[in-house]
């Protein structure tokens, strides 16, 4: 396994991830952190890796295959004997939800670019949220009576907003909308240069007329390559 970090001279541990296990702890008493820091990453009494920093480089840490599920890391100012600045304890590698492990989220002074392990939990991840509005843009108001969702990719995936087990139907009056929102975890490793299209459509009758009317939307996913 390979955890790819880029340091930031500005992050510190109020700007951690929501991670259940890991702590960090500031040592240095605000301003700006030099650029040129030493890191040392292990778990344990095992030391992973030990390298000098500047700002901007990547810092690539691999672990090995009998490695333990937590990393600890420790940044010092400019070298091995320099005053520690930031302890970053107990981060999780398993990739799942309540570890906190995503793309681009921070650890202290270091920020997530990059996971990359042949284990079934081991890839990066990333959260999208979608969001889709219904608009009732009729002079008239109107009974909303489906709200639906289908993504295509190597399978079709759909879900139903309307009708639900409180809402068989939704009125919406004249100007009025309504919002739908949902938020899914992708593996960006596997979806890396692959599309994601979502069609979104409804059906809605006008409470006067009794006419019926369908609308459909259709918006696409472009996830970018990813290398580690």
């Amino acid at each position: 396994s390979l955890i790819t970090f880029l340091y930031n001279t500005g992050f510190r541990c109020s700007n951690n991830n929501a991670s259940a296990t890991f702590g960090c702890e500031d040592f240095d008493q605000g301003g700006t952190r030099p650029q040129v820091i030493y890191v040392e990453a292990g778990s344990g009494n095992t030391i992973y890796y030990r390298n000098q920093i500047i700002e901007g480089q990547l810092i690539e840490i691999p672990i090995p295959p009998e490695g333990d599920n937590f990393l600890d890391i420790t940044i010092r100012d400019g070298g091995p004997e320099g005053t520690i600045l930031n302890e970053l304890e107990d981060i999780d590698l398993r990739c799942r939800d309540e570890s906190g492990l995503a793309l681009l989220d921070t650890f202290g002074a270091l920020q997530l670019v990059g996971y990359e392990s042949p284990g079934a939990n081991g890839f990066i991840k990333e959260r999208l949220r979608l969001t889709y509005t219904v608009l009732n843009d009729e002079p008239l108001g109107a009974t909303l009576r489906t709200a639906r969702r289908s993504i295509v990719t190597d399978v079709l995936s759909s879900r139903t907003f309307i009708p639900n087990a409180t809402d068989p139907t939704l009125p919406l009056n004249r100007n009025e909308a309504v919002q739908f929102t949902e938020t899914f975890t992708i593996n960006l490793f596997e979806s890396a240069g692959t599309t994601i299209d979502v069609a979104f459509g409804t059906n809605a009758i006008g409470t006067a007329s009794g006419l019926s009317c369908d609308r459909f939307a259709l918006t696409s996913i472009v996830v970018a390559d990813v290398q580690a």
